[in-house]
């Protein structure tokens, strides 16, 4: 990928991120501008395809049920998961803060009484424990303190 590529990448990433929703947003290809919406449409009519060669012999076709949720967003972007995030939060007159506690506590709730197999739970358990040891591997390396790090990185912008 070229540098001029790569920060239309970055600059696209930024746009949608900041105004993603918005039906008018044109973001930079090959040194042009073209609206998300067609763009979008345009990706999932080269996907469809795929998505019917990943449903053969599949029952209920579901990646191309999926390809069709994701041009309906496109269609709607009342339909986004932000948007419909931001609708719940306004009709429960409830903060970010709170609307992220609650989910939290929702999939705790899920996942705790979720039955997962006791070899899937162990490997899991296992993963979990080889990343904190290399977790502590990695600090115990470190040659600079968080401080030092913090003020290095600051430094460079």
């Amino acid at each position: 990928m070229s540098l001029d590529e790569q920060q239309e990448v970055e600059r696209n990433q930024q746009m949608v991120a900041c105004c993603g929703r918005d039906p008018s947003l044109k973001l930079y290809r090959l040194g042009s501008r073209q609206p998300l919406r067609q763009w979008a449409a345009e990706i999932c009519e080269m996907m469809q395809p795929i998505a019917e060669l990943l449903d053969d012999d599949e029952p209920g076709r579901l990646y191309s049920k999926a390809l069709v949720a994701q041009k309906a967003v496109i269609e709607d972007v009342e339909r986004t998961p932000s948007a419909i995030l931001l609708d719940e939060m306004h009709q429960d007159r409830e903060s970010f803060f709170h609307f992220a506690l609650d989910m939290s506590e929702k999939h705790e709730k899920y996942f705790k009484e979720a039955n997962m197999p006791a070899d899937r739970m162990a490997y899991f358990e296992n993963i979990a424990k080889e990343s904190l040891k290399r977790q502590q591997e990695i600090e115990a390396a470190d040659e600079i303190s968080f401080e030092q790090y913090l003020a290095t990185y600051f430094a460079q912008s």
